[in-house]
């Protein structure tokens, strides 16, 4: 690659990044609103005690998605009740948070060398899947993850042990910087099929 190819390269990342990071903030609201009802299926799959209903909210310290755990039977920890049936709880993570993944994948897309605008169509198609199979890979997650991690906090003042529940390693996963590695392996990945579905299309 020539230096000029590199420069141009960076350049390009680097706007795109600074473009969609303001796309971001500009429509944090409209994209988690948009995306609400799938994660919100996809969290009831991690919870077998509780119902989850999840709503964006504007706060004093920033935007958050919310999501409110209706108890729907009694959780123990040993044989302490910990939550009684019909208890709300809510746990909640910061909204421009939930979109990092979304800006990274896209900066990568819209920086990536294509020959046409018809191929750049089909990899932001390509893109949008990865996103929503990004997005429901770890928004729910860390949701349900805080939901078990005030669990073992409660245990561990009581001085109990509580099991550590799957989620909970994924979510810590997705915080320790799966966040940043997921869309940067979708991004090729989309390449990739686009690629095949070009070569497809041409035999």
């Amino acid at each position: 690659m020539r230096p000029s190819d590199a420069r141009r390269i960076s350049a390009r990342i680097l706007l795109s990044w600074a473009l969609l990071s303001a796309i971001g903030l500009l429509g944090v609201r409209y994209a988690i609103e948009v995306l609400i009802p799938p994660w919100m299926l996809a969290a009831e799959t991690l919870g077998s005690s509780y119902i989850p209903v999840l709503k964006y909210r504007r706060e004093a310290e920033g935007e958050r998605l919310i999501m409110t755990a209706l108890v729907t039977r009694p959780i123990y920890v040993q044989e302490k009740l910990a939550l009684p049936r019909g208890a709300f709880i809510d746990v909640s993570i910061d909204a421009l948070h939930i979109l990092v993944p979304f800006v990274i994948l896209f900066t990568l897309l819209v920086a990536w060398p294509v020959a046409s605008l018809r191929q750049r169509a089909r990899l932001f198609a390509a893109g949008l899947a990865a996103a929503l199979g990004v997005s429901m890979l770890t928004t729910p997650a860390l949701l349900a993850g805080r939901f078990d991690l005030m669990l073992i906090e409660y245990a561990a003042q009581a001085g109990m042990k509580y099991d550590t529940p799957g989620v909970v390693y994924w979510m810590i996963f997705c915080e320790s910087g799966g966040l940043w590695l997921l869309p940067l392996l979708a991004a090729p990945l989309c390449v990739v099929v686009c690629a095949r579905w070009e070569r497809t299309r041409s035999t």
